[in-house]
């Protein structure tokens, strides 16, 4: 059962995608099925290591080597992502496809200008040169709110705060008019009024356009605000997916029920915060069976097998033996 948007017509489809070390080496990525439709926002949460940042690094044709895609299929309407050209890839990189990665500071150059760099994805994408591309380049920036833009436009990153570097890394991915936005943990390393900020333009743009947004983050209280559907990842596998009211109030794995545990709240004063005992498994370190065994309250001999999603409501699947024979404590959460 793939993680889709309950029949609706699929933007992006991935079937059965394997990301690893060369051809031969460990995985990374295994078995991810994912829909995303035309204006809907799915977020994928998971703990660091579990495969969200390869996942959209791979749906962008950026995987660093010796990283491959190795197995799977990404339909992006009617073209194959994984069988196309490189020339085709980077046609729709930046263009149809956008990303915002997780640090601007990394991801900008530091040698060229806010203009310089816009103005390379407009003339690629949109064909627009001097003056036409200087004022949509203005007007861009204008867009995600960005104070004195015409003084900002003629900075190097070094010179701007990280919330502003971010606002540029936002405008050069709006500048190519995409379809589907892929925002890696937009928000890393601001503060909390900025972090507030960013996720409430990226809401209001995303309205405002339709985009489809695929939004990386290992933060439920983002999850929670910004998205239709969520997908959380453990150890390169989708272990459950469905609504966020459904995964919110009814969470059906032991590491959602884990995470949802795991998030502060004030009702719970000064009391401990929950935590989920143990870490990741390392690439090539996988338990057999069930990754999330070994951390698992609920896990028996029948986990010596890798479950697969099985339906458990309405759009809603989750890959786990123990939760068809065992029911989960309810959930109080605070949602945002």
């Amino acid at each position: 059962m793939s993680a889709s948007g309950d029949g609706m017509d699929a933007l992006l489809r991935i079937r059965g995608l394997e990301t690893g070390i060369g051809r031969t080496g460990p995985w990374i990525l295994q078995g991810v099925d994912l829909e995303l439709a035309p204006g809907e926002v799915l977020g994928i949460v998971g703990e660091s290591g579990s495969g969200k940042s390869m996942l959209a690094l791979s749906l962008m044709g950026l995987l660093p080597q010796p990283l491959a895609v190795r197995a799977g299929q990404a339909w992006w309407g009617t073209k194959e992502l994984f069988s196309l050209l490189p020339a085709q890839r980077r046609a729709l990189r930046g263009g149809e496809m956008a990303m915002i990665f997780q640090e601007p500071m990394s991801s900008l150059n530091p040698v060229m200008r806010v203009s310089q760099q816009l103005g390379e994805v407009l003339r690629w994408h949109r064909g627009l040169e001097g003056a036409a591309a200087r004022e949509e380049a203005l007007q861009l920036l204008r867009r995600v709110e960005m104070p004195d833009p015409p003084r900002q436009l003629d900075s190097y990153p070094h010179e701007l705060s990280g919330g502003m570097r971010q606002r540029v890394m936002i405008a050069m991915a709006l500048a190519g008019r995409p379809r589907l936005l892929i925002a890696d943990e937009p928000t890393t390393a601001l503060d909390v009024t900025i972090q507030a900020q960013i996720l409430e333009l990226l809401r209001r743009i995303q309205r405002d356009d339709g985009m489809a947004v695929l939004l990386i983050t290992h933060d439920l209280g983002v999850i929670a605000q910004m998205c239709d559907r969520v997908a959380v990842m453990y150890a390169g596998r989708i272990v459950e997916h469905g609504a966020v009211l459904d995964i919110f109030d009814r969470p059906g794995h032991p590491y959602t029920q884990g995470l949802l545990a795991s998030r502060p709240r004030i009702s719970a004063g000064s009391q401990w915060l929950t935590t989920i005992e143990g870490t990741v498994p390392p690439v090539g370190q996988l338990p057999v069976g069930c990754a999330f065994a070994p951390r698992c309250g609920l896990a028996g001999p029948d986990c010596a097998r890798v479950p697969a999603l099985a339906p458990r409501g309405p759009g809603h699947a989750v890959a786990c033996v123990a939760a068809a024979r065992a029911v989960a404590p309810p959930t109080t959460m605070d949602r945002p």
